[in-house]
C-alpha cells in the first residue's frame, strides 16, 4: 500500500513546512515501482537502500544497485524504475508533488 504524502508543521517556524513522502519497500523481483511517467514541474530523487534494478529515462536503460543515486529532472524524460533483483527493492524517494 502506497505511503500517502502529508504537510508536517513546523513549530518554530510558522511561514515554514515539510512534505513528507515515502521510505518504504517498493516492489517485488521483476516488478515495476509505478508506471512510467514525466514530472513537468518538479524533480524526483531516489536513493537504493537494498537491491537491483533497471532505471529508464526515456529510451536509455541503465542498471542500479545499492548505493545508488538516481535524479530525475523537472521536465525531463519518461522515467521508472524496475526490479531486476533477486530479493525485494528498498528506496528512499525524494519529490515534491503539486495537487491537492
Amino acid at each position: 500500500m502506497p505511503v500517502k504524502a502529508f504537510i508536517k508543521p513546523i513549530f518554530f517556524n510558522e511561514n515554514a513546512q515539510r512534505i513528507n513522502k515515502s521510505l518504504s519497500d517498493m516492489a517485488g523481483p521483476g516488478y515495476d515501482t509505478t508506471e512510467p511517467h514525466v514530472h513537468y514541474f518538479e524533480e524526483e530523487c531516489v536513493y537504493l537502500l537494498e537491491g537491483e534494478a533497471e532505471a529508464r529515462l526515456g529510451e536509455q536503460r541503465v542498471s542500479v544497485k545499492t548505493g545508488d543515486f538516481i535524479g530525475y529532472p523537472a521536465g525531463g524524460e519518461v522515467h521508472g524504475l524496475r526490479n531486476t533483483g533477486k530479493g525485494g527493492l528498498k528506496c528512499i524517494l525524494v519529490g515534491q508533488r503539486h495537487g491537492p
